[in-house]
């Protein structure tokens, strides 16, 4: 059997707005044999938005969480509880006859302790309950497009015509993403037996150890009283992100036709050429998502030490439209983060720096916006390896000639179709970067014995209750921890070009055959092409480390992308 370990709360509003120009001209020479056609379209389209969420963190509760009435206790692996429940204490989830979790009161007991004051009657964090994330995000994006077009027909005479286009696109797209995480501690009644789940956040069961007293201000509190505290909620994180990219294409392409004259079994011949350049360069940050404070070490920052009057409590109002409940709510940063973006920016930090320099933290973890990360290119957002420019040009050309006749071949079947060859040739240039993220960067900057020190247990704890150590990057031990920070070092980049050519000659055959006046058997047989999406053949690879998992994670465009060939036949038959 599963059970989710508890649920989350959403309410987002939308602010778009689409706008588009249209612009056409025509010329015709006076004996309809030349048409020009000239075209303009730019449409626009701007969209800007915000979500404020109360979730269950589950990269902060995963694998801690049980029905009501299950005990403290540290006696599995990495200090994480396991599931100690007495009978005629507990309350279990209710499950279907399918084994599906119906109903239940989720908790997260916890070890005893979280943080360092646990076991004092001051401490502002409770022993049990699934931290929460109340996060505030904003995002602005915007798309703009210009396009122009142009095409000329010129018809000499009845066997000649000629056709022209060319083509100018540039498209732009821009994206500020900016988000804060305030966060507390909370356990979740979950009913999913109705027709909308149905989510109660409540103050945690578990406030202290067993062996200890808990706050007695957060223990006379009812569920409304300690939600609307803000002596319980801490600034927690932040996160930003960017997007300036831009894209061009010039395209250009020509077709002369023949027809001849009839009677003859060559009915058509048909030549053209296509040209295409394509550039796109995509600047692309990474999502920067970076500690403010934490609980783990010294003392994390609460939205009544500073920062008061940058965040408000922030109700749910009719959520879902009424049909099911939301939560009591919580406290939210209260200011614009997209033209506010660099005085937030500031104010984050003057957070984190408040955690260091007055609540003790000892954690070297710091969130910097993305304009001041180490390494990134000067006067710019982004990193080297977070700009890639790719460059495609296209060549092609081809034949095609239409036969038929309107006598038999044989019998009474009558024979029409074509026959073709395109050939095209691609040639692909992309840059980008080999990138290593520092050992500052993704947090093995210390030496081990000060970055994972073992925490001792709480002052009052009982005799023979285990020492703690903190997760995350801790949990490689020492010798893998030491190897991370010296792959890492300094960080590096390597920037590099990679060029990729190819080039194909694709066949197509077309055949009609008229067996009688009602029935027509047709067969068609050609090879195609297919490239790969500029997004894909980017040249970067980015390696980062994963806290939660104890992972580097690398991801990665291939440039050497060969394009997709496919042999295609049909074959149909068909009475009218």
């Amino acid at each position: 059997r599963y059970a989710p370990l508890g649920g989350q709360f959403r309410t987002q509003d939308y602010d778009r707005e689409r706008l588009g120009l249209a612009f056409a001209a025509q010329w015709e020479s006076l004996d309809e044999r030349s048409l020009l056609t000239l075209q303009y379209l730019r449409p626009e389209s701007t969209s800007a938005w915000g979500e404020h969420s109360f979730e269950a963190a589950p990269d902060l509760s995963e694998y801690e969480t049980y029905p009501a009435g299950c005990r403290q206790n540290t006696g599995s692996p990495q200090g994480r509880p396991r599931a100690e429940c007495p009978v005629g204490a507990l309350q279990n989830y209710q499950y279907d006859s399918d084994n599906v979790f119906e109903s239940g009161f989720i908790t997260l007991p916890g070890t005893g302790w979280r943080t360092g004051d646990s076991g004092s009657g001051a401490t502002r964090v409770p022993t049990g309950g699934m931290q929460h994330s109340l996060s505030t995000r904003q995002v602005d994006d915007t798309n703009v497009v210009a396009d122009y077009g142009l095409n000329f027909r010129f018809t000499p005479d009845d066997h000649w015509q000629f056709n022209f286009d060319a083509q100018h696109v540039r498209a732009e797209h821009e994206t500020l993403d900016v988000s804060v995480f305030g966060s507390n501690f909370a356990d979740q009644e979950l009913d999913l037996t109705g027709n909308f789940p149905v989510i109660t956040p409540h103050k945690p069961l578990t406030l202290s150890a067993t062996w200890a007293a808990p706050n007695p201000e957060m223990a006379a509190q009812n569920d409304e009283q300690y939600f609307t505290d803000r002596r319980w909620t801490f600034w927690r994180a932040a996160m930003d992100h960017i997007e300036d990219s831009v894209g061009e294409e010039w395209a250009t392409r020509a077709d002369l036709g023949y027809n001849f004259d009839d009677g003859g079994f060559l009915r058509r011949i048909k030549f053209g050429a296509r040209y295409s350049d394509r550039d796109q360069t995509i600047r692309y940050t990474t999502y920067n998502w970076g500690a403010i404070s934490e609980v783990w070490s010294g003392t994390a920052v609460f939205m009544d030490q500073a920062g008061t009057e940058r965040s408000s409590f922030f109700e749910y109002d009719n959520f879902f439209r009424g049909q099911t409940p939301g939560p009591i709510g919580g406290y939210h940063y209260n200011r614009d983060l997209i033209g506010g973006y660099r005085d937030s920016a500031e104010f984050f930090k003057s957070l984190n720096d408040y955690w260091h320099n007055v609540n003790g933290a000892g954690a070297t973890n710091r969130w910097v916006p993305l304009n001041e990360r180490a390494g990134v290119v000067p006067g710019i957002d982004f990193l080297p390896s977070e700009i890639q420019t790719v460059s495609e040009r296209n060549l092609a050309a081809y034949l095609m000639a239409s036969f038929g006749s309107d006598e038999p071949i044989f019998g009474d079947v009558r024979l029409s179709g074509n026959i073709g060859v395109r050939y095209v040739n691609t040639r692909l240039e992309s840059e980008g970067a080999f990138t290593i993220p520092s050992a500052a960067a993704i947090g093995v900057s210390d030496p081990f014995a000060v970055r994972c020190a073992v925490q001792p247990p709480p002052p009052g704890a009982p005799p023979g209750t285990p020492p703690s150590q903190p997760g995350g990057v801790c949990v490689l031990g020492e010798q893998g921890y030491n190897d991370l920070a010296t792959w890492a070092g300094a960080g590096s980049n390597s920037p590099n070009t990679a060029v990729n050519e190819y080039d194909y000659f694709l066949p197509s055959l077309n055949l009609k055959f008229d067996i009688t006046d009602e029935i027509i058997l047709r067969f068609a047989a050609s090879r195609a092409l297919a490239r790969p999406s500029l997004a894909d053949v980017r040249n970067f690879i980015q390696t980062g480390f994963d806290g939660n998992t104890g992972a580097l994670n690398t991801t990665a465009g291939n440039p050497f992308l060969d394009p997709a060939l496919s042999d295609q036949f049909d074959l149909g038959l068909e009475w009218y």
